[in-house]
């Protein structure tokens, strides 16, 4: 019985840090996305702003 649980827990603990590695391989490539996603808003910014209101873009 004991040693089953010890079985379980280390599954666990990898399972943990699986998880762990998959979240911060995620968070990485957030980071670099950013500033691309960044240069979109500001374009899309800049763009709409410069356009007159046109009435697709009001009805959204």
């Amino acid at each position: 019985m004991n040693q089953h649980n010890n079985k379980v827990k280390k599954s666990d603990r990898m399972g943990v840090r699986l998880f762990v590695a998959y979240v911060i391989c995620l968070l990485l490539r957030l980071l670099q996305l950013l500033p691309l996603l960044l240069r979109l808003l500001m374009n899309l910014l800049s763009f709409s702003s410069s356009l007159p209101q046109h009435p697709l873009l009001l009805c959204r």
